[in-house]
């Protein structure tokens, strides 16, 4: 809804980030958190040519907390422009308690986020993760149980093709 605050895990391309921006315009901000630092500056850029920049905070940074950024791995960069340091393998979405009004997940072991959405998000706030296993799903919905979340739901999406 507009002028809510909501955090994007898995920045990815940005074209999550541009529906979420539509729907919380005009005074709303979406905080996108992306671990890949190519990523990161791709769609700051992206965002700032496109006139949304003002709605949204791009930040580096592994929510799950698992990532090494530093480290020179096949998908770490180190950044050379004073990027956010403080990203470093502490995860979470350092944004503050009980901050945001939906936390949206797309990443590979969603439910190691859970314990940071939980402290970030607001009472009665949603949680939407996008999982393309079974597997994932359950242990995720195991994880939010066990941080008090209640009413869950999995919605399974299908591509049914027509031939007409």
């Amino acid at each position: 809804r507009p002028n809510m605050v909501v955090c994007e895990s898995g920045t990815g391309s940005g074209a999550l980030s541009h529906c979420i921006m539509r729907t919380i315009a005009p005074f709303g901000k979406l905080h996108t958190f992306e671990f890949n630092h190519a990523r990161v500056k791709a769609a700051r850029e992206e965002f700032k040519k496109n006139g949304v920049d003002h709605l949204v905070e791009v930040h580096w940074r592994d929510v799950c907390g698992k990532a090494k950024l530093f480290e020179g791995g096949k998908n770490d960069v180190q950044p050379s422009d004073g990027d956010e340091k403080e990203s470093i393998g502490v995860g979470g979405f350092a944004i503050g308690a009980a901050k945001a009004d939906a936390i949206f997940l797309d990443l590979p072991e969603p439910w190691l986020a859970i314990p940071h959405a939980a402290y970030t998000i607001k009472p009665y706030g949603n949680i939407c993760s996008y999982s393309p296993c079974v597997e994932q799903s359950q242990h995720t919905i195991e994880e939010m149980k066990k941080y008090g979340f209640h009413s869950i739901q999995t919605i399974e999406v299908r591509l049914r093709e027509h031939y007409v």
